[in-house]
């Protein structure tokens, strides 16, 4: 078998099919190592973190201190709290290649701690090479921004997080436009506005899937942690964006290549429900009638996820929209193509003001607003609340998330998330607030 069908399954993120594409593969080929790494990295994004920890290690007995395989086997340990065997990993690449960026950013990731003043000097001396390509600039710039910060130097943090926006951008910039085409002229005219067509037999409605919505950096991983800790087993599909990916599929690929407009947004029922079944179940969440989904940009396709799942809740999580936008600036989410400038980072929270404020209207009783200064002075009482509303039994381990052995975070929020609830600290970014000054006057919800 041609190992290339396996790789491309999983480039289509089919990764039932590539699993047992490798899986046969595996008892007929004498070469495992990339057989293993691969079935490393489809039990990773099946969320089977043990099974993927094997195979990489299984891959790593056959050649050892493969470089990749080491790197996605630091990165499970860490998925899963095991933060002093992820930097053990992460060193022993270091010992290998001292000039690796992607290492002290990994470090970082884990306990910013753990980047020493020595390490930012090999840093400094990482910043003078001309080899470096875009990736690897914008985690250099990342890392100086922050070490700026610990050194109070805003003026040069500023610089070097701006920088860091540039490269992350222009890394992957064809895909960035086109997305920022889709959310500004496109979902944002027709999330109110959708058609509906060719509706088919759902075998999946009866379903009770929740939605975690809002933005970025608002609690949204932490309300996740809760209720995946409780005595229901619920399954989490985590930031799947399979929502997302459902919408613009069903668009013409030349609307957003060419960038052109549209008078109305149709969505074909059938498609969707094949394409959602497919994905969900490729990750395993359809076990279980309850599972979480925490794509944040789901607020635009409220009623696109009503039509497939009528019993859905949705719990948004929010937070001073000050703070949002700063912490969404300061933060690493190259993925995100609105997230790169303060501009458009003002217009999309913006948006999103809006449009979660036009389905709250909407949708009475679906929703529940959860804003993360209330839940972390107030745990009992709002966690409480929020499994009321999912129509959960609450008890008071849940509030124990952080000790559980299989929590599983592959978000930013990793090491926030495996500690006690801290409370909301109002002040945190108020010193960063000049950087809006000059749209105070266009958004009536900036302070």
């Amino acid at each position: 078998m041609n190992i290339e069908i396996g790789r491309n399954l999983i480039k289509k993120r089919d990764f039932i099919k590539a699993l047992n594409f490798f899986l046969r593969l595996e008892k007929k080929e004498k070469n495992k190592t990339r057989i293993y790494f691969f079935l490393g990295l489809i039990y990773s994004e099946l969320n089977n973190y043990k099974k993927s920890i094997e195979n990489y290690k299984k891959c790593l007995n056959l050649q050892p201190e493969l470089p990749q395989a080491m790197f996605n086997l630091a990165i499970e340990k860490q998925n899963i709290g095991k933060v002093q065997e992820a930097k053990s990993i992460y060193l022993k690449i270091l010992e290998k290649n001292k000039f690796n960026i992607r290492i002290y950013f990994a470090l970082y990731s884990l306990n910013p701690d753990f980047i020493s003043n020595e390490y930012y000097d090999v840093i400094d001396e990482i910043e003078k090479s001309n080899k470096l390509n875009l990736n690897e600039r914008s985690l250099l710039c990342y890392l100086k921004s922050k070490n700026q910060k610990k050194k109070k130097n805003k003026e040069r943090e500023i610089f070097y997080l701006k920088n860091f926006h540039k490269f992350c951008y222009n890394d992957n910039k064809i895909f960035n436009e086109q997305s920022q085409y889709y959310y500004s002229k496109i979902i944002n005219k027709f999330f109110n506005n959708l058609k509906f067509e060719n509706e088919t037999k759902n075998d999946i409605k009866n379903f009770r899937p929740i939605f975690i919505i809002g933005l970025p950096r608002s609690g949204s991983t932490l309300i996740e942690s809760i209720l995946t800790s409780s005595d229901h087993e619920i399954l989490s599909a985590g930031e799947c964006n399979y929502i997302n990916m459902c919408m613009v599929s069903q668009l013409d690929k030349n609307i957003l290549v060419n960038k052109k407009k549209i008078n109305e947004f149709s969505v074909d029922l059938k498609k969707a429900l094949i394409f959602l079944k497919k994905n969900y179940e490729s990750i395993n969440v359809l076990n279980n009638d309850i599972f979480v989904d925490k794509s944040l940009e789901n607020f635009f396709n409220i009623d696109l996820i009503l039509k497939i799942f009528p019993k859905a809740k949705f719990i948004h999580s929010y937070r001073d929209y000050n703070d949002s936008v700063i912490s969404i600036h300061q933060s690493f989410l190259n993925q995100l193509s609105w997230t790169h400038s303060i501009k458009d980072i003002l217009d999309y929270v913006d948006n999103y003001i809006k449009i979660i404020d036009y389905f709250n209207r909407k949708y009475k009783g679906k929703i529940l607003n959860i804003n993360l200064k209330d839940l972390t002075n107030n745990k009992k009482i709002f966690s409480r609340k929020i499994f009321d509303f999912c129509e959960l039994e609450w008890s008071e381990s849940v509030l124990d998330f952080y000790k559980r052995k299989n929590l599983l975070i592959k978000t930013l929020s990793n090491s926030q998330v495996r500690n006690k609830i801290f409370q909301y600290k109002d002040k945190k970014y108020q010193d960063y607030y000049y950087l809006f000054e000059e749209y105070k006057n266009k958004y009536s919800w900036l302070k």
